[in-house]
C-alpha cells in the first residue's frame, strides 16, 4: 500500500511539472483595447485570415479543431453568432470586389483580399449582433528534429517525438534528422468590426510527417492518419488562444517572470555602476599628489567619455573608436538548441 501511494505521488508531481519551452509564440493582445471595450458576441470566420484556402490533408481536421475553439470560447463566457452572418457578408464583398485567390498561382491579391476584408467587417458592423470575428487558419510548415537524444522536435510550444509506422527494427545511428519535415499549427486572430487587431497567436499541434520503418530506406514520408490525436489538438488550441483564455500549465514564461527579470536585471547593473564607481575612486590616476581625490575633466554635452580619452591622448597616438562593442554576438545560439543538446 505505501509503495502504491508513493507512486501516485511521483506520478503527481511529474505531471505538475511544466517544462520550459522556448519556442512559445510571441502572441499579440491589444490589452487597453479589449479592456475598453471587451468583445461580448464573437463570430467564427469561415475563411482563413490568410487568404488562402486550407490544404487538401488539413481539411478533415479543421471542424474538430474549430470545435475545440468554440468551447474554450464559450467556456468564458462569449457568446457566439451564428456562421451565416459572416459568409452572407463575405460573398457580398466577393461579388462586389471579386475573388482575389488565383488557385493557379497559389497567390493572394492582397490589394483585393484588404477591400473584401474591410467590406466584410463594414456589412457585420451595419447588421449589428456581432462584436468581433476569430480566424482560425490551420496551417503547414516545415520543422526539424533535433540530434539530441530523443530527437524531439519544438515548434509554437509543443514538444513532439519522431512519428513512425510499420514495423521495423529500428532507425539507424546514421539517420538524417536535420531533414525538414511538415507540421501542422493554429493561428487563431481576432478583429473588431473596425479592423483593429485584438489578438494573434499560434499554437504548434503535432507532425504531419513519420518514419516508415516498411521501407529499405528509411525516410520521413506523409503519415496514414493526420491530426487524430485529441490531446495534441487540446493543447494546440490552448496554447494559440493564451494568454486571451489563460492556459493551465503554459510552457512560457509568464508577464511577471519578465517583470522579475527585468529588475533582478536592474539592480543587478546598479551594483555593478556602483563598484566600478568605487573602483575608479581608488586609482592613483584619479587622486591628487597628497593622495585627495583630483579634479575631474569634464565632459562636452554629448561627448562620450572614451572620446574625453581621445582628446587626452598625445598627437600621433592611434585612436580607438568610441562606439562599444556588441557583446551579444557571442550569444547567437537560440535556447531552444540548448535545451536540444542537454537531452
Amino acid at each position: 500500500m505505501r509503495f502504491i501511494w508513493l507512486a501516485l505521488c511521483a506520478l503527481l508531481a511529474a505531471c505538475s511539472t511544466v517544462s520550459y519551452n522556448p519556442t512559445v509564440y510571441p502572441y499579440h493582445m491589444d490589452e487597453e483595447a479589449l479592456e475598453a471595450n471587451p468583445p461580448k458576441t464573437l463570430l467564427l470566420a469561415s475563411v482563413n485570415v490568410s487568404g488562402e484556402p486550407t490544404l487538401s490533408m488539413l481539411r478533415k481536421a479543421a471542424p474538430k479543431i474549430d470545435e475545440e475553439v468554440l468551447d474554450r470560447l464559450k467556456s468564458q463566457g462569449y457568446k457566439i453568432a451564428p456562421t451565416h452572418l459572416f459568409d452572407n457578408a463575405w460573398n457580398q464583398a466577393l461579388y462586389t470586389y471579386g475573388d482575389f485567390y488565383d488557385p493557379t498561382s497559389g497567390k493572394v491579391d492582397r490589394r483585393n483580399w484588404q477591400a473584401v476584408m474591410a467590406n466584410t467587417l463594414s456589412t457585420l458592423k451595419v447588421v449589428g449582433g456581432v462584436d468581433a470575428v476569430v480566424f482560425t487558419d490551420l496551417i503547414a510548415h516545415d520543422v526539424q528534429h533535433s540530434s539530441g537524444m530523443n530527437h524531439y522536435a519544438r515548434w509554437y510550444g509543443v514538444t513532439r517525438k519522431p512519428a513512425t509506422q510499420g514495423a521495423g527494427s529500428g532507425v539507424p545511428v546514421d539517420f538524417n534528422w536535420s531533414q525538414p519535415v511538415k507540421a501542422a499549427s493554429l493561428i487563431v486572430t481576432i478583429y473588431d468590426l473596425n479592423g483593429r487587431p485584438l489578438f494573434a497567436s499560434r499554437g504548434g499541434i503535432d507532425t504531419l510527417s513519420a518514419i516508415d520503418m516498411r521501407k529499405p530506406h528509411l525516410g520521413f514520408v506523409r503519415r496514414d492518419k493526420v491530426l487524430k490525436n485529441t490531446s495534441f489538438i487540446e493543447e494546440g488550441v490552448a496554447l494559440a488562444l493564451h494568454p486571451l483564455i489563460p492556459m493551465d500549465r503554459y510552457p512560457g514564461k509568464k508577464k511577471g517572470d519578465k517583470e522579475e527579470e527585468a529588475d533582478d536585471a536592474e539592480k543587478s547593473s546598479d551594483k555593478s555602476e556602483e563598484s566600478d564607481k568605487r573602483e575608479d575612486a581608488d586609482k592613483p590616476e584619479n587622486k591628487g599628489s597628497d593622495g585627495d581625490a583630483g579634479t575631474e575633466v569634464p565632459v562636452e554635452a554629448g561627448e562620450t567619455e572614451n572620446a574625453k580619452k581621445e582628446k587626452e591622448k598625445p598627437d600621433g597616438a592611434e585612436k580607438t573608436s568610441d562606439t562599444p562593442k556588441n557583446e551579444r554576438d557571442a550569444a547567437a545560439q537560440s535556447t531552444s538548441e540548448k535545451v536540444d543538446a542537454a537531452e
